[in-house]
């Protein structure tokens, strides 16, 4: 008997939307309209990280990533209005409205929950939990966003989360594309009940 939608093993029977494409430079914001099917995320903070750990060390404390992030969104002379602009949602120093505020005034219409507590380990993620820094700060930085006018793509690597972030008010999904090939019917039936658009990670050559 074949694999039902959504269980492992099974292909999506949808397609995503878009690829995601992650800039790590100001000079990279200049370079014209993305492809049709490309989405562009800025997120500074990971310039110089390997790809392939990038999403993890990001969120190391070896830099303020919300900081180099408002650096560089004031240094680009005109934002580009598709491009969306990643936010630590968890930043213990900055409110999400005053974030919001400062990215509106540089013309920034689109934000991300990015570099996501989702890639950190479980133990590390529980620990976070306790002084209420875990995905929960994530999903009402994507209410906020929403609510506040901005068009939000979420970052998610589950299910739960996804749905999380869809009641949540995300127009759009980021996920990785292990989550699609594991659960791309559920996520794309999820994400077509709202008009949400579904973004897959790039793969890395």
């Amino acid at each position: 008997m074949g694999n039902r939608p959504g269980h492992p093993g099974s292909a999506p029977s949808c397609v995503p939307g878009a690829v995601a494409r992650v800039l790590t430079r100001v000079d990279e914001l200049g370079c014209g309209e993305p492809p049709e099917r490309t989405r562009r995320f800025f997120c500074p903070c990971m310039n110089g990280l390997a790809p392939e750990h990038a999403a993890l060390v990001a969120l190391l404390p070896i830099h303020d990533v919300n900081e180099l992030l408002l650096r560089g969104v004031a240094e680009c002379p005109s934002w580009p209005r598709a491009t969306y602009a990643c936010v630590l949602a968890m930043d213990p120093f900055r409110s999400t409205h005053a974030m919001l505020r400062t990215l509106a005034r540089h013309g920034v219409t689109r934000v991300c929950n990015y570099p996501s507590v989702v890639a950190l380990e479980p133990t590390l993620y529980e620990a976070l939990d306790e002084f209420a820094l875990s995905v929960q700060r994530e999903v009402a930085f994507v209410r906020d966003a929403s609510q506040a006018g901005f068009r939000v793509a979420a970052r998610a690597e589950s299910v739960h989360g996804a749905h999380e972030m869809l009641c949540a008010g995300a127009a759009a999904l980021w996920v990785p594309g292990s989550l699609m090939d594991v659960s791309g019917d559920l996520l794309c039936e999820a994400a077509a009940r709202r008009g949400t658009e579904i973004i897959v990670d790039a793969v890395m050559p």
